[in-house]
C-alpha cells in the first residue's frame, strides 16, 4: 500500500497548497456571513466594487416596488436596495427620503412599499431592518415594532381597511386608518402539520452554516472556520520552510526548528480532530451553487429525519413573499417549500396550494394581483402573467405564451421589481438591464435613475462577502467559468480531507512511521 500512501500524501500536499487561498477566503467570509449583525453597518465604496455590481438605470434591485398617489398622480415613491426615493413630478426627478431611515446599507433595503392615503396619509416601508412608517408631508420615518425581535419584512398587503405585514417568520395586522399603528401578531396554523417536511436546499444550507444545531452549531462551525485558517497558514509554512532550507543549504534533510515542529504537530492534531465537521462543510458546499444545486431543488425529507431541532414555528425564516387574492378573498404565502393558502380572515389553517407560475428556485421578486384577474409573477426566470382560469403563463417581455421555463437557469432578463404608473403604464426592473417598458409603455424622459444614487452607491460588506463566498464576484474575470469555482473548490477540498485522514491513519499503523519520514 506504499504507492497509495505516496499518492495520497502528494494529493494532500500539492492540492492543499493549490487551495490555500480558496479555503482561506471561504473560511473568513463564512464566519462573518454567519453573523450579519457584526458587519451590518459596514459597506464597500463604489470604486472598490467590481463593475458588474454597480447599479445603472435601477438595476440590481434598486427598484423593487413603487407607490403612487391616487389623488396626485405626480407624487410617487420608489423603494429598493438603495432605500426610498420620492418624486413630485411624475418620475422626472427623484430625491432620497431617508430622515429616520436605517443608516445601515443592509437594513435600509426595501422589499415592500405601500401608500395609505386615508387621514393621516402615510407611507409604509418594509425593510430588512423591520417596518417603517412616514407621514406624507413631514417625511420623517419612525420604526414600528412588530414582535420581540426585529425581522426582515417580506411583504405588506392592503386587505380592506387593514394592513397585513409578513416578515420572514410571522404575520401581523393593524388598522390602516388608526392614528397610531399598533400591530398584533396573527396565528398562522398549517393543516396536516404532522406531515411536515424540510426542503433539501434548506437542510444543506443549515448543515453548511451549523445553524441546524442552533447557536451552538453556528459557533462550532465558526471555530472550524478558524481552524481552517490555521491549517492554511500552517500548511504553507510546513511546505515553505523545508523548501527554503533546501535552497539555502543545498541538503536533502531539514532541521525541524521550533516553529516548524509546533505547526506540524498541531496541523496534524487539529486537522484530524476537526475532520468530521470540515467534511460536512465541504460536502454541503459542493451543492450550494448551480449546477449541483439542481440536484436538491425538488427534494425534501420528513421533518422527523431533520438531524437538528426544528423551531416550533413552521414558518420560521421560511416566508419569502405573500399575495392577497381579492377575487377568492384568500391569502397566498410563498415559502421555501411551496405555496400555502388560507381565507383572508385567517379563519382556517393554511393548506398547500398549486400555483403553476414559472418561478426561479430562489423565489419570486414580484407577486401581485393582475388587472385581468390573474397574477403578475416575476423572478430570475422573467416576468409573467399567470392566467387564473387556464393557468397559462404569458411572458410579458416576449409577449407570448411560454411552455418551458427553467426554474434553475436564470433567464436573460431577470425580473427584480415592477412599476405601474397611475395611467396604467407598466415597467419591469431587471437585474442587469435596468428598467424596461412592458407593452406600449414609454419612458418619455421619466424614471431615470437619480445621479445621486449612482454617486452615493455603496455595496454592503455582507453582500460583498456573500458574492465572494459563492464565487460570483469572479464573473468579470473568468466569465461563465465562475459557476465552477465553488463546486470544484469544494470537491478538491473534500479530496484533501480524505487524503489527510488516510495519511494520518496510515502513519499510526505499526512500522509505518518510518515511511512517513521518507
Amino acid at each position: 500500500m506504499n504507492w497509495l500512501f505516496r499518492l495520497s500524501r502528494w494529493i494532500h500536499k500539492y492540492v492543499g497548497l493549490l487551495l490555500i487561498l480558496f479555503v482561506g477566503w471561504m473560511s473568513i467570509s463564512g464566519i462573518v456571513l454567519n453573523h450579519p449583525d457584526w458587519i451590518s453597518g459596514l459597506s464597500v465604496p463604489r470604486w472598490l466594487v467590481p463593475p458588474q455590481y454597480r447599479i445603472h438605470d435601477w438595476s440590481r434591485g434598486a427598484l423593487r416596488g413603487a407607490a403612487f398617489s391616487e389623488h396626485n398622480p405626480s407624487l410617487g415613491y420608489i423603494g429598493g436596495s438603495q432605500g426610498v426615493w420620492k418624486t413630485v413630478d411624475g418620475g422626472r426627478s427623484f430625491r432620497r427620503q431617508d430622515n429616520g431611515f436605517p443608516t445601515s446599507h443592509v437594513y435600509r433595503q426595501v422589499a415592500s412599499l405601500i401608500l395609505c392615503e386615508q387621514t393621516p396619509a402615510r407611507l409604509v416601508a418594509g425593510t430588512r431592518g423591520g417596518l417603517y412608517v412616514c407621514e406624507v408631508g413631514n417625511e420623517v420615518w419612525r420604526h414600528v415594532p412588530l414582535g420581540p425581535e426585529r425581522e426582515p419584512v417580506r411583504k405588506i398587503l392592503r386587505v380592506g381597511d387593514e394592513l397585513l405585514v409578513f416578515t420572514s417568520s410571522h404575520a401581523y395586522r393593524a388598522a390602516a386608518t388608526a392614528s397610531s399603528m399598533t400591530f398584533q401578531e396573527l396565528p398562522l396554523p398549517r393543516a396536516n402539520e404532522s406531515a411536515r417536511s424540510v426542503p433539501l436546499i434548506r437542510l444543506f444550507f443549515d448543515l453548511h452554516s451549523g445553524k441546524i444545531w442552533g447557536l451552538a452549531g453556528q459557533l462550532l462551525f465558526d471555530l472550524a472556520g478558524l481552524l481552517l485558517v490555521f491549517l492554511c497558514v500552517s500548511a504553507f509554512y510546513i511546505w515553505y520552510w523545508p523548501w527554503r532550507q533546501r535552497r539555502r543549504r543545498d541538503v536533502s534533510t531539514v532541521p525541524r526548528a521550533g516553529v516548524y515542529r509546533w505547526l506540524l504537530k498541531y496541523h496534524l492534531k487539529l486537522g484530524i480532530w476537526s475532520a468530521a465537521v470540515l467534511l460536512i462543510i465541504g460536502v454541503t458546499g459542493f451543492f450550494m451553487r448551480p449546477p449541483m444545486l439542481v440536484a436538491l431543488a425538488h427534494g425534501s425529507v420528513p421533518a422527523k429525519l431533520y438531524p437538528g431541532l426544528l423551531p416550533d414555528n413552521p414558518w420560521h425564516e421560511d416566508i419569502h413573499n405573500a399575495l392577497y387574492d381579492a377575487i377568492d378573498n384568500r391569502i397566498l404565502i410563498e415559502t421555501r417549500d411551496g405555496f400555502w393558502s388560507a381565507p383572508a380572515d385567517f379563519s382556517e389553517p393554511f393548506v398547500e396550494a398549486e400555483f403553476p407560475a414559472p418561478i426561479f428556485v430562489m423565489g419570486s421578486t414580484v407577486l401581485e394581483p393582475y388587472e385581468t384577474g390573474g397574477f403578475l409573477v416575476g423572478s430570475f426566470s422573467g416576468i409573467f402573467h399567470l392566467e387564473r382560469e387556464s393557468g397559462a403563463a404569458i411572458d410579458l417581455l416576449a409577449g407570448r405564451d411560454t411552455q418551458d421555463v427553467s426554474r434553475m437557469r436564470p433567464a436573460e432578463l431577470m425580473a427584480t421589481g415592477y412599476l405601474r404608473t397611475p395611467d396604467g403604464e407598466e415597467f419591469v426592473a431587471t437585474h442587469h438591464n435596468g428598467l424596461l417598458p412592458l407593452g406600449s409603455a414609454q419612458r418619455d424622459g421619466r424614471f431615470g435613475m437619480p445621479a445621486a444614487m449612482k454617486q452615493e452607491f455603496r455595496l454592503p460588506l455582507w453582500n460583498f462577502l456573500f458574492e465572494l463566498h459563492n464565487g460570483r464576484i469572479f464573473k468579470d474575470v473568468i466569465g461563465a467559468w465562475y459557476a465552477l469555482v465553488v463546486p470544484l473548490g469544494s470537491l478538491l477540498f473534500v479530496l484533501v480531507l480524505f487524503s489527510g485522514t488516510y495519511d494520518w491513519c496510515y502513519a499510526r499503523f505499526p512500522g509505518q512511521r518510518q515511511n512517513l519520514r521518507r
